[in-house]
């Protein structure tokens, strides 16, 4: 306690926090009964020395902003884009149409996007390279989200305003042309696939009918199952009319043999005495003709052969029976002869026999007839046969290209609903193009980027520098 009134120690400035000590005497400290005057000593003694803190502090700070504004001059630009609807909340987009502003990001500063843009302005701006813009330390280009919004900001700092200008109308107008390419409906490699399909069933089904129009016209049937029915009725009345058509032609065989026998006249003799009957003159020289002869029987009977009379009657029939085959040469031209003539000229031109000398002219040209006709039925009979015979064939044919065709229908019809179902998908999705609200624009003010930093270097460099100049004149009194 008796020291006390000799010295003392004040702890200006500590060393543990950052001061140092000061030794002053005592009479120089403590003056009983005058607390005014202990007071204003303390502040004698520390306000010069202490003042050099905030005076360095400042003046190093000043010269930190110097020295950052006389570096050259940066500018910077930026522009903004929308990139979803602005009436719906941030917070309740629906999940399915969210976007992800974080990935959206990246991918505008990828590589992959970038630098096509800048290959595009490389000869503008050949300084400018992705490495330089985005990866390096100091990166000019930033693109980021504004906080709590849809907006994607895109900066870009550089000396140059020009510059900025020209390369930040070149980054809107590729982002919103590369949105608009994102946004235009792109079919998902499904579709894709299910419209590769549609095409070939498509392609499948246009062959498959054409295969069954093929084999429809080829065949002239719409079913082989119902041709097949037709073609076998066919056959049955084919069948059915041969068998008729043989009866009959059977029937007029004997009809034929009948008349012949009778009239003893071969078809071509009874055509002949058939015309021959019609044939006014001829009749009129064949009456003539048969009273001369029964002129001849009488007088036979009276005089004898080499009789004038008798020789005088055959003179005439002589010349009767030559006007007789003349008669007959101008009625049949070539069909005519000697001896139907002769023959012609005893037959009785009756009513009975010129009817059956006609039915035989007519049995004959049935018989003809019906020869034809069987020819031509079993000729027919043969073609439906062979018909028949390949329609086995044919339906197979047919129930295969049918069978494919159904199958291929059914798939593409199938497809066709899942293509229109993911249509109708894709088409509820929402797709918003990006919107350029604020277009590029450089501020006309220059920008120092480290201004803060400097100016916080140069406080804390003057903060030190001030202790240190403090302590100097303490240490130099001690």
């Amino acid at each position: 306690m008796k020291n006390k009134g000799k010295s003392s120690i004040i702890a200006l400035n500590n060393p543990d926090h950052g001061l140092s000590s000061y030794i002053a005497p005592a009479k120089d400290l403590f003056v009983p009964n005058k607390k005014g005057d202990y007071l204003e000593d303390i502040r004698r003694k520390i306000t010069p020395t202490w003042l050099l803190i905030p005076l360095v502090t400042l003046g190093m700070t000043v010269v930190g902003a110097i020295w950052t504004v006389k570096q050259p001059a940066i500018y910077q630009g930026r522009f903004q884009l929308l990139l979803d609807n602005p009436l719906t909340p941030v917070n309740k987009e629906r999940e399915d149409t969210k976007i992800d502003y974080a990935t959206q990001v990246q991918v505008l500063q990828s590589s992959s996007v970038l630098k096509p843009i800048l290959k595009q302005v490389e000869a503008q701006y050949s300084d400018l390279d992705y490495s330089t813009l985005i990866t390096g330390k100091e990166s000019p280009l930033t693109i980021e989200q504004l906080s709590g919004t849809k907006i994607i900001e895109v900066t870009f700092t550089n000396t140059n305003p020009r510059k900025i200008e020209g390369l930040l109308d070149h980054l809107a107008q590729s982002y919103l042309n590369y949105n608009q390419k994102q946004t235009t409906v792109k079919k998902p490699a499904e579709m894709t696939f299910v419209n590769q399909q549609l095409a070939q069933l498509q392609q499948q089904i246009s062959q498959r009918q054409q295969q069954l129009e093929k084999l429809r016209q080829e065949h002239n049937f719409l079913n082989p199952q119902q041709k097949s029915q037709e073609l076998s009725q066919l056959l049955q009345q084919l069948q059915a009319l041969d068998f008729e058509t043989q009866v009959k032609r059977k029937e007029t065989e004997a009809i034929y043999d009948l008349l012949q026998q009778k009239l003893e006249l071969s078809p071509q003799e009874a055509l002949a005495a058939s015309i021959l009957s019609e044939s006014p003159r001829y009749q009129a020289i064949l009456n003539e003709l048969q009273n001369v002869e029964v002129e001849l029987a009488k007088e036979s009977a009276r005089f004898l052969e080499d009789s004038p009379v008798i020789q005088g009657i055959k003179d005439k029939k002589a010349n009767l029976l030559l006007l007789l085959e003349q008669e007959a040469q101008k009625n049949l031209g070539n069909q005519a002869n000697t001896d139907i003539s002769l023959q012609s000229s005893g037959v009785s031109p009756s009513s009975l026999r010129l009817s059956l000398q006609q039915q035989l002219v007519e049995t004959e040209s049935q018989m003809a007839v019906l020869r034809v006709r069987q020819t031509a039925i079993n000729e027919e009979i043969q073609a439906v046969k062979a018909k028949i015979a390949e329609m086995p064939l044919l339906e197979r044919q047919y129930t295969n290209i049918q069978r494919e065709l159904t199958i291929a229908t059914e798939n593409f019809n199938r497809l066709m609903a899942t293509s229109q179902q993911m249509q109708l998908e894709a088409a509820s999705q929402k797709t918003v193009s990006w919107q350029l609200i604020s277009p590029p624009e450089v501020k006309q003010m220059p920008i120092y980027s480290q201004l803060i930093q400097n100016m916080s270097v140069g406080a804390i460099f003057g903060l030190l520098l001030g202790i240190v100049m403090a302590n100097i004149p303490i240490k130099n009194e001690q």
